[in-house]
C-alpha cells in the first residue's frame, strides 16, 4: 500500500504480515534496457542470455531478442530506429531507455496518460536542461526516420528539452539495476533461488518498486523472476515483516558490510540524503 511517511515522501508499507521469504511485491518493468547492446549476448527484452548459437539479428540497430516471445513483446517502431546516435553518450543507458518510453508512449492508448504516471516519479530539483541538450536532440534524430514531419514535430512538442531533462533525473534516483537471467532458465519449486540481482547489466524503469525507499537493513531484497516473459522483478522479506510496517531495499548493494559513514557518503554523493536507518542508528 502507498502511503506518505513523515520525512520520506511516499513509501510503501505492508498489508499483511510477512513471513521470511514471502513474496511481498511482483512488478514488470515500464521500459528496460542494456546498458550496451552492441553485442548480442543479451536478450533486448528480457535480459536472458541468448544461446551461443545466437549470432546473427535481423534487426540492424543492435536489438536482439531470445525467442519469438520477446520479439512479439518489443517496442517495433524502436527496431526501426538508429540507436547507435547515443553509442558516444557516457551513460548511454538513460538515452536509450528513455527512447524506449517514447516509442511505448506512441503505442499507448492514451499518450497523456501515460506520461502524467511516469512524470509522477520524484526527480532531483533542478536538474540542468543545458547539460542534456546534446542527447535531447539526438533522440529526435532517433526517431525522425521512422515518422513524417508533422508528427514527429507535434510529439516532440509535446516533449520538449524539458521534459526530457526531467526523466534524466527521474530515472536519475528511480532507475533500477538488473542482471541478466540465463539461457533456458524457468519455473523451479523457488524460483528466487537463484537469480538474486547482484549485477548490473542493463536497467528498468518501475512504478511501485520506485516508491520503496531505502534502509541498510532493508526488509526486502530483489530478485529477477524468470518465470517471467519480461523484465521482472520479486521482492522477497528478508525478515518477518509485521503489517502496516514499511517495506525497503537497500540502494547500495553491500549496504550491510560497509562501514557507517562509507554508507552514509555514498548516499549523499548518489541520493542526495542521509540515512537514519536502525542500522545506521544503532551504530556509533
Amino acid at each position: 500500500m502507498i502511503k506518505h511517511l513523515v520525512g520520506k515522501g511516499r513509501g510503501l508499507v505492508a498489508t499483511k504480515s510477512l513471513k521470511r521469504g514471502d513474496i511481498a511485491l511482483f512488478e514488470s518493468a515500464i521500459c528496460a534496457t542494456l546498458n550496451t547492446q552492441e553485442t548480442n549476448t543479451h536478450c533486448s527484452h528480457c535480459f536472458r542470455a541468448m544461446p551461443e548459437s545466437s549470432s546473427s539479428s535481423s534487426h540492424t540497430n543492435t536489438l536482439h531478442y531470445c525467442s519469438h516471445t520477446c520479439t512479439e513483446n518489443s517496442t517495433s517502431l524502436l527496431d526501426k530506429c538508429d540507436l547507435s546516435v547515443f553509442d558516444d553518450v557516457p551513460t548511454r543507458r538513460y538515452p536509450r531507455l528513455i527512447a524506449r518510453l517514447v516509442s511505448s508512449s506512441l503505442s499507448s492508448s492514451n499518450f497523456q496518460s501515460f506520461w502524467n504516471d511516469v512524470l509522477t516519479l520524484a526527480s532531483p530539483k533542478n536538474f540542468s536542461a543545458h547539460s542534456v541538450s546534446d542527447e535531447y536532440h539526438k533522440l529526435k534524430h532517433c526517431f525522425a526516420p521512422v515518422m513524417t514531419t508533422e508528427t514527429h514535430n507535434i510529439i516532440f512538442q509535446n516533449l520538449p528539452l524539458e521534459w526530457y531533462a526531467r526523466m534524466e533525473g527521474i530515472l536519475h534516483v528511480n532507475a533500477i539495476g538488473l542482471n541478466p537471467l540465463p539461457v533456458n532458465s524457468c519455473s523451479t519449486d523457488d524460483p528466487t533461488l537463484d537469480y538474486l540481482v547482484t549485477q548490473d547489466v542493463g536497467v528498468g524503469l518501475f512504478t511501485k518498486a520506485s516508491m520503496l525507499n531505502h534502509a541498510c537493513d532493508p526488509s526486502l531484497v530483489m530478485y529477477r523472476d524468470p518465470t517471467h516473459a519480461g523484465p521482472g522483478v520479486l521482492f522477497v522479506a528478508s525478515r518477518d515483516i509485521p503489517v502496516n510496517e514499511e517495506l525497503t531495499i537497500s540502494y547500495l548493494a553491500e549496504s550491510g558490510s560497509m562501514e557507517r559513514r562509507t554508507r552514509q557518503e555514498e548516499l549523499m554523493y548518489k541520493y542526495g540524503f542521509n540515512c537514519d536507518c536502525r542500522l545506521c542508528a544503532d551504530t556509533t
